[in-house]
């Protein structure tokens, strides 16, 4: 322990593992070392029982201060590890060749390194490097629990839980219990991420793929220095995201947001409930939400307890088929300008199963829209929209049923619409109750 690295910034490290060697440690502890704890650079380390904390970065350089580090085609073997209060990195694996194996792992607390205040993450798998991670607990770390990152760069994870991810430093990007980026890829399976701030899971830029199928994603917060974000997933730049039998409880801002051309995010047997508005301006709180050119589908999912609407697309495209979309509250809506900024024109209170804005190629079908407070489907400015064979139920609580303005190519087929307090069609009239008619005045009498 208390290993110091060199003037020059050479060595430091607690163990460093090299081409050719192989290294088996049990019950061991490597504490407050330099640049990295344990350093593999090609060779192979086995530990079970170990203990990797307090690790400083390099006092030339102020970089590092990684927990268990593997590079250049190194192998690391780790069997019920605590990787505590480091920098940088908790768990780092890193290029082609690298390979991470992990089993009943806790990261947690992991601070960023001095020198620019970059990373603070639990475990890092980047740049073509492969990990199998079973049985894991990442949690408290600044700027994500998992960061994964890269074309090549694959990881399959079982029984994770990635919580309290406090904020990334300013211009550090998002915090995220779980992000992947630039064409990296995740499959994941039985997880939480909850109370993470910022967005719960993140998966963005073009050729990324994460797919995660019996998870919670509960209780994600907002940046504490803004208040703006919230999300309990997102799908940005042309990642796809396929979330399978996922329960999305108690987000803001969104449930689950799909921005930018070719984002694409999935819900499939997936519940989405108390979507609440951001904590900075009180927009928004919709269910699952597409912007910009991306799609969201739902399969067989419920969306309730939001604000604004459960489900909405805005310049942008929603498939929905077999779903349940309910229970939507009053909440505000804004569109944006160039600069990302709200409109103060464009701002509007309303509270619909379905709001599809400015959206083309949408469709809804075999679905349940019910007891939403304003509309059911409301359809504006829109483009080659499908609603077929769905039940929009007003339940003596939504004003209108289906409505539809300013829009072209929307075809209403076999639907069952009841209910609404005011209207259950409405076409290219606004939502304005119309003007009462007047009372015609009526001649007098003549005097006798």
């Amino acid at each position: 322990d208390h290993t110091e690295s060199g003037e020059d910034g050479s060595d430091g490290d607690g163990l460093k593992v090299q081409e050719g060697a192989a290294v088996t440690l049990r019950s061991a502890r490597l504490a407050a070392n330099h640049d990295s704890g344990a350093l593999v650079l090609g060779g192979s380390l086995s530990a079970q029982q170990l203990l990797v904390d307090g690790t400083q970065p390099n006092t030339a350089t102020g970089a590092g201060g990684h927990g268990v580090s593997a590079q250049q085609s190194g192998q690391v073997v780790l069997q019920g590890a605590r990787i505590h209060a480091n920098r940088t990195t908790g768990v780092n694996a890193v290029g082609v060749g690298t390979e991470l194996t992990a089993t009943d792992l806790l990261v947690d607390a992991t601070l960023p390194r001095q020198m620019d205040l970059a990373g603070g993450i639990g475990l890092k798998v980047a740049d073509g490097a492969t990990a199998l991670v079973k049985r894991a607990r990442l949690s408290g770390n600044r700027t994500a629990g998992v960061h994964i990152d890269g074309a090549a760069t694959s990881v399959e994870a079982t029984e994770v839980t990635a919580d309290g991810t406090a904020e990334a430093p300013s211009g550090q990007g998002l915090a995220s219990g779980i992000v992947v980026l630039r064409g990296a890829q995740l499959r994941l399976r039985w997880a939480r991420m909850s109370a993470n701030h910022t967005v719960g899971f993140l998966a963005s830029l073009e050729g990324t793929s994460a797919r995660a199928e019996l998870v919670i994603i509960d209780g994600t917060l907002p940046a504490q220095d803004d208040g703006r974000f919230g999300q309990g997933a997102m799908a940005g730049g042309g990642a796809t995201l396929m979330l399978q039998g996922v329960q999305l409880i108690g987000s803001r801002y969104a449930g689950i947001l799909a921005g930018g051309a070719d984002a694409v995010a999935t819900l499939l047997g997936a519940v989405v409930s108390g979507t609440l508005p951001a904590q900075n301006d009180h927009v928004a709180g919709v269910g699952a939400w597409a912007i910009d050119g991306a799609r969201v589908v739902l399969m067989a999912s419920r969306l309730e307890r939001s604000y604004v609407a459960a489900a909405m697309a805005s310049h942008a495209t929603l498939i929905a088929r077999h779903s349940v979309m309910q229970t939507a509250a009053w909440g505000n809506y804004a569109e944006l300008n160039e600069d990302g900024r709200y409109l103060p024109s464009m701002v509007a209170t309303v509270a619909d199963g379905v709001l599809l804005s400015a959206a083309a190629g949408s469709l809804i079908e075999r679905c349940l829209v019910s007891g939403n407070a304003r509309a059911g489907i409301l359809i504006d400015a829109s483009t080659d929209v499908q609603v077929r064979h769905s039940l929009i139920d007003g339940g003596q609580h939504s004003l209108y049923g289906l409505v539809v303005q300013d829009s072209n190519d929307v075809v209403n087929a076999e639907n069952a619409i009841f209910a609404a307090t005011i209207q259950n069609v409405a076409a290219d009239l606004g939502l304005a109750v119309p003007t009462p008619p007047s009372v015609a005045e009526l001649p007098k009498p003549p005097e006798p």
